[in-house]
Parts: C-alpha cells; structure tokens; sequence
C-alpha cells in the first residue's frame, strides 16, 4: 500500500504541475486527473481508485480553491469505477458518468466545459487497450507480481535443468 501511494502521490504531483492550462476553456488538469484516477480504478479495483482518487483530490484541491469537490468528485468516482469493473468498460464508464454528473450538478460549478470535462475521460478509458490496463494490473497487484516472478523463477529453472541434461 505504501508503494501505491507513493505511486499515486508522484501522478498527482504530476498533474498538479500542470497547473490551470486549458484549451477552448476545458481544464486539461482535470482530464488527466480524472483519466488517470478513472483507468486505475479500472485496472485495479474500488480500493485503489478511492486511494488515487483521494489522494489526487487533496494535492489539486490544495492547488486550486475548491479543495471539498476535488475530493469527493475524484475519490467517488475512483470507487465507483473499482466497485463496478467487472461489469466491463461500457458500464463503469456509464456510472462515472452518471456519478460525476451528479457531483458536478449539485456543486456551484455546473457550465458546458465541466461536462466536457467529465466526458472525455469516459472515452479515454473506453479506447484505452486491454493490454495497457493489464500493465497497469500488474504494477499494482502484488498476487501479480508473485506470479511473475515465480514464473520467471521457474522458467529459469527449467532451462538451468535443461541445460544440464543436454550436457550430461
């Protein structure tokens, strides 16, 4: 867990330092934020999305002025994508939406960019291929990472023996 966070902080840090870039008013910030939190989630599951969620919220609440929706924006919609990942894409994705929106909805910021802005994370993690999600997997969980490396311990034993037959 301490490895996630530490993860999670450098993202954060990361994205913070964008700072208020935007583009025909949409916040790019706010895309990579909620592109990174929403595909981790997806990735890894309801735990890891709120702590990335949380953590991201905290860091670019404090460099912005509204630190409250930051952090439930963010970690709600970490735990609702981890919750229902293995409904598929298609449907975590409904249910950010739809969550997001409500979040947006009731806070005093709702414009035509802060739907923009909630959306195209959506499609970014619909288009987002199942072999970098499966990366993604692996450099969170540790069960995965045992995995490899036991097979990695295996294989190299194998060919050691093999080794030594072909030259007995």
């Amino acid at each position: 867990m301490e490895e996630l966070i530490s993860m999670a902080i450098v993202l954060c840090l990361m994205v913070a330092g964008a700072g208020n870039i935007a583009l025909f008013g949409v916040s790019i910030r706010n895309i990579a934020a909620l592109s990174i939190i929403i595909v981790i989630a997806y990735a890894g599951g309801a735990s890891i999305g709120a702590v990335i969620g949380v953590t991201m919220g905290i860091i670019v609440g404090v460099t912005s002025k509204n630190i409250l929706l930051f952090i439930s924006l963010y970690s709600c919609c970490g735990l609702v994508v981890g919750v229902f990942k293995e409904t598929g894409k298609i449907f975590s994705a409904l249910v950010y939406l739809i969550l997001s929106s409500i979040i947006i909805g009731y806070s005093a910021t709702i414009n035509i960019y802060g739907a923009v802005e909630i959306a195209i994370p959506a499609v970014i993690m619909l288009l987002m291929p199942a072999k970098v999600i499966e990366g993604i997997l692996r450099e969170l969980s540790n069960e995965e990472k045992n995995r490899i490396i036991n097979e990695a311990q295996i294989d190299g034993v194998k060919s050691e023996f093999i080794e030594r037959i072909e030259g007995f």
